[in-house]
């Protein structure tokens, strides 16, 4: 017996259509909440990074700075790239501050001079790494360190004075500063000394770097007895080089990438060189052998 009514009958095509369909709608939805999930939890990270930062860093001015047991040492500055002279405060707050921190003003390629005052002890590593503007540096008498890198690939620098204080320089310090010709520190230093721009230990038995960007003919002093490693290293416009008979050793790489060096006189008998830096960097140099 049949009932009344209609009776709609539904191809398999039509019914595969809305289950497509409605899988899309889910997968969308899905889609749009993972979404939403991911830029939630991306906001709570930074967030958190921000709050950490924040927390243990604060600002004054372009300075980022840190506090420590009354102290403050600079962690960083936003006024890159347009720095120009800058002059960092001997206190902030009310506290002193003691130390230049690590990458401080890293890549600051916009800073062209800084005084730092005598209220600072440490420079740390890589502070003005990449400082390329800057054509001058004092290192103040309170400075007692200056860290691995500190003014490495400064390439505009001429001229470092370094403090009396100074009784460690980092490796690398002045690594890369094409353009410097000059280094110069206090007579009074006990740890290191200079003469004709040139970097010694205090008694200059020691060479310990000659500056990148000196040119001519150099005759090492009769006091050496040590040349450090890579203590000429990419020197490219030193010509010639006198060594004396009191110097027994030449470090690794002492002489590498020197390409303008031609002729190494020397008195006496040959001294001990580097294991790791080709005879000290002197293959294809002319070297003659003089009797004093």
């Amino acid at each position: 017996m049949e009932t009344g009514g209609k009776h709609c009958i539904i191809s398999a095509d039509k019914v595969g259509m809305r289950i497509l369909r409605n899988n899309l709608i889910v997968k969308v939805v899905f889609y749009m909440q993972f979404r939403k999930l991911i830029l939630f939890l991306l906001i709570l990270f930074l967030l958190l990074i921000a709050h950490i930062f924040l927390s243990s860093s604060a600002f004054a001015g372009d300075f980022i700075y840190d506090e420590s047991e009354g102290t403050i040492t600079i962690t960083g500055y936003t006024g890159c790239p347009d720095a120009g002279a800058v002059e960092i405060p001997s206190n902030i707050g009310g506290y002193p501050v003691v130390g230049i921190g690590d990458y401080a003003f890293y890549g600051c390629s916009g800073l062209t001079s800084v005084t730092i005052p005598d209220s600072v002890t440490s420079i740390g590593d890589a502070a003005f790494y990449g400082c390329s503007g800057l054509t001058s540096v004092i290192i103040p008498n309170s400075v007692t360190s200056i860290g691995d890198d500190a003014f490495a690939y400064c390439s505009g620098l001429t001229s470092v004075t370094i403090g009396k204080s100074v009784t460690s320089i980092g490796v690398d310090a002045f690594w890369g500063c094409s353009g410097l010709t000059s280094i110069i520190v206090d007579a009074s230093n006990t740890v290191y000394s200079s003469q004709d721009g040139v970097l010694y230990n205090k008694d200059r038995t020691v060479l310990i770097e000659y500056p990148y960007g000196k040119s001519g003919g150099f005759t090492i002093p009769d006091s050496v007895t040590s040349i450090g490693d890579y203590a000429f290293f990419n020197c490219s416009g030193l010509t010639s080089v006198t060594i004396p008979d009191s110097v027994t050793s030449i470090g690794s790489y002492a002489f590498y990438g020197c390409s303008g060096l031609t002729i190494a006189d020397f008195y006496g008998n040959a001294p001990s060189m580097g294991d790791e830096g080709e005879g000290g960097g002197l293959w294809g140099v002319c070297f003659l052998w003089l009797l004093k």
